[in-house]
């Protein structure tokens, strides 16, 4: 970009640009005929990467967008390990709740729906305990995966802890999430999981909520209070069942 621009100048438009949600990571480096270390300076502190003066040489005009370009890769590989979980390769629980949190803001504004569901792998410890700690890990990473199949594109999905998991439902309410569960735990249950020449079996119980159901001002946290209460009973109940009321 350059600095010099018929209707704004480039570094108040960098500015702009960086509190745009669609343009904020596009790295950008300036181009221009000023010179000074104050120039300088205001480019960098604009929110530019690099700074060209003019003339361009298009050589070094090429290593640079390499350059830049190659720091950008290595930035989105450390932001990306930054939001997954380890193991399972999905969400983690740090960023879900960032993203539940701006979800909630939106339907709360708007008065629309969004359902929780706290899902959590029944008898794991007994899994570990009879076929090892990898076949542990070996579950929930097909858990995990089966989950991300059957789930609608829009739905969110987090490693919660351990052997839990979390789902959010967005402009969605209990009856139709609870359709979706349905079709997970058929899922779930239809699967034999293969390991090491060991067929293992596992379901899950589950809480369900919406956004609906409670009054007032609420925070994500309150809504997943109420998830994990029900997914509780669930376990209290006979396990592989998910509870939406009460």
């Amino acid at each position: 970009m350059d600095v010099m621009l018929p209707d704004v100048n480039g570094y108040d438009l960098v500015q702009q640009l960086s509190k745009t949600e669609k343009y904020k990571d596009i790295p950008i480096i300036f181009q221009t005929a000023k010179s000074s270390s104050d120039d300088l300076e205001r480019g960098f502190e604009s929110g530019a990467i690099d700074y060209i003066r003019k003339p361009v040489d298009k050589k070094e005009l090429k290593a640079r967008v390499k350059s830049v370009l190659k720091i950008k890769e290595l930035e989105n590989q450390l932001y990306l390990k930054s939001i997954t979980d380890y193991l399972t390769g999905i969400y983690n629980r740090r960023y879900f709740f960032e993203i539940a949190a701006k979800h909630l803001q939106f339907c709360q504004s708007l008065n629309k729906n969004l359902s929780i569901a706290l899902l959590d792998v029944d008898f794991f410890k007994k899994i570990n305990d009879t076929y090892g700690h990898d076949a542990g890990d070996f579950v929930l990473k097909k858990f995990a995966e089966i989950i991300g199949l059957t789930k609608r594109p829009k739905d969110i999905l987090a490693r919660y802890g351990g052997e839990e998991f979390i789902l959010l439902f967005f402009e969605t309410d209990k009856k139709e999430a609870l359709e979706i569960l349905l079709s997970i735990q058929n899922a779930i249950v239809s699967e034999i999981i293969l390991f090491n020449e060991m067929e293992i079996k596992c379901t899950f119980s589950c809480g369900l909520v919406d956004l609906q159901e409670f009054a007032g001002s609420l925070r994500i946290d309150d809504l997943i209070r109420d998830a994990d209460k029900r997914m509780y009973i669930a376990k209290q109940s006979g396990r592989n069942r998910i509870i939406y009321e009460g």
